[in-house]
């Protein structure tokens, strides 16, 4: 059973009795408890019943129910059509839903006018059968989604009262979508994997994955490019809502969304963003006219606002002030997660995900030391920075490789080393591989034999004068075998790296 959500009768199904005949009806006890564990696993309860609904909603509180529901529809009128209804303001699929009613006629009109949903007697013991199966499908998910359905509910209840087009009506909402790029989807891959998996209407590529292989898709920055869509609105927070990942920049493998934010516009403001960073990027497979949608504003994953509050709604632990910034470009997000300091954290990532008006402010290059611009940027007690990043000419615009060998990255390199001696910081600086081979030195970048021995040896020279600035050198920890080049790593050198950060940090912040 693939069930997210139960419409349930009242009379005679959660408790003994008729309310309109007596105020003293029996709860059934083992029914409010499978719908308060399920709910604590993802699939949520509503209610279909012929009552006053004032009369019923106070019986429910005097069990303490009522904030166990979502969607009550509570009237004297016909069940199936508002069976039929409660489904399509939650925007789910009929096949996803399970209807449990006493009275049989209830039970053939629901199943005559949407045939797809499960119904369930509530006076067999079928009944109590299917929710104890439900409970154990889903006995490893500990994700509560009544939260979700509330704010969902009072937006169908806004729209439908205001009497607006629909596209006015979405631009009251304050909608903010933040895209979540690349290695910095690592925390967050256990809900990517039960997003694709469970996500069928909205899922416009058809895709599944295997158990746990997420992690490794989106540490393939050379072959994927791969975002986690964050949403919010003047209603409160939905979360995690959609994934996308490309192949070569080009080939669509996942373009995947909740159906919680359907009829937002969110599917058609990420496609136009894909393709504003990807204009080779392929939508021909799926079914989605490119249209645009002017009621969505980007909330960045970098700026340190929107970070904290996504933080702290996908992790309780979250830290309120972040005590260690890593600077390493796209695997950033990698050492970050693998070192468990995420949620202590925050991390740079590839130059295109960011708006470049903005880019002092996000991401971090050694050249900001040659002038100012190193100011603009937040610099917590403790940082990490991975050198191989500007060991590249692109980091380096207007600089000449004679005047980058002789005089400015060392200029740079001891400005940085100054600062964080000088300000009580500590700095973790990592440095690559010095003889590789020639397979794996992106000459193309300007990253030769030569640079690679020089800038390294800058940096030993540097640190033996600031104490407060250690070398992560990879030469020492592991082979040239374990990195996809000398600027981008595998996995588990990626680990190897976090590994040594986390032993760094608790000995400097202890």
């Amino acid at each position: 059973m693939d069930i997210k959500l139960i419409i349930w009768d009242l009379d005679d199904t959660l408790w003994t009795g008729t309310l309109a005949e007596s105020s003293d009806v029996h709860l059934n006890a083992s029914r409010a408890d499978y719908i308060r564990q399920l709910n604590q696993r993802g699939v949520v309860s509503a209610i279909c019943s012929k009552n006053d609904h004032e009369t019923a909603r106070q019986k429910l509180m005097e069990f303490g129910l009522w904030d166990e529901f979502v969607f009550p529809r509570i009237s004297f009128s016909p069940k199936a059509p508002a069976v039929k209804q409660i489904i399509q303001d939650m925007q789910l699929r009929p096949e996803n839903v399970l209807f449990i009613d006493d009275n049989m006629v209830n039970l053939r009109e629901v199943k005559f006018l949407i045939p797809e949903v499960l119904v369930v007697d509530a006076t067999t013991e079928l009944c109590d059968q299917c929710l104890e199966a439900l409970l154990e499908q889903y006995q490893n998910v500990r994700k509560s989604r009544v939260q979700e359905y509330r704010m969902l509910e009072a937006r169908v209840t806004d729209s439908q009262s205001s009497n607006m087009p629909r596209e006015d009506f979405l631009r009251t909402c304050d909608i903010r979508v933040s895209m979540v790029h690349r290695m910095d989807n690592l925390d967050f891959a256990s809900r990517i994997e039960q997003l694709i998996n469970r996500s069928n209407q909205l899922n416009y590529t058809k895709s599944r994955v295997a158990a746990g292989s997420i992690p490794d898709l989106v540490s393939s920055i050379l072959t994927y490019d791969c975002f986690s869509i964050f949403v919010w609105d003047r209603y409160g927070y939905h979360g995690l809502v959609g994934f996308v990942a490309l192949e070569k920049e080009r080939h669509l493998v996942h373009f995947v969304f909740s159906c919680r934010i359907m009829h937002m516009g969110v599917e058609n403001w990420v496609m136009n963003e894909v393709r504003r960073l990807f204009p080779q990027a392929d939508f021909s497979q799926i079914a989605l006219a490119l249209r645009p949608v002017d009621w969505i504003r980007n909330g960045s994953f970098h700026d340190a606002d929107v970070r904290k509050m996504i933080y702290e709604n996908e992790f309780a632990e979250a830290a309120r002030s972040p005590n260690l910034r890593i600077m390493a470009n796209c695997q950033s997000g990698a050492i970050a997660h693998f070192s468990g300091l995420a949620k202590d954290a925050v991390f740079d990532n590839a130059p295109q995900a960011f708006d470049p008006k903005n880019i002092i402010d996000r991401v971090f290059y050694l050249r900001f030391f040659l002038n100012e611009d190193f100011k603009g940027q937040f610099f917590p007690d403790h940082l990490v920075y991975g050198a191989f990043v500007d060991y590249a000419n692109g980091y380096w615009p207007g600089i000449s490789e004679a005047d980058l060998m002789t005089s400015v990255y060392a200029l740079c390199v001891e400005r940085f080393c100054r600062f964080v001696e000088t300000t009580g910081r500590n700095a973790l600086v990592i440095i690559p591989f010095e003889d590789a081979p020639d397979a794996k030195l992106p000459q193309h970048f300007g990253v030769t034999r030569k640079r690679l021995a020089h800038f390294n040896q800058i940096w030993r020279s540097a640190v033996e004068a600031h104490p407060r600035v250690k070398l992560l050198d990879l030469n020492r920890i592991a082979s040239e075998e374990e990195a996809i080049d000398v600027r981008h790593y595998g996995v588990p050198l990626l680990k190897k790296i976090a590994d040594n950060t986390r032993s760094w940090y608790d000995k400097v912040s202890a």
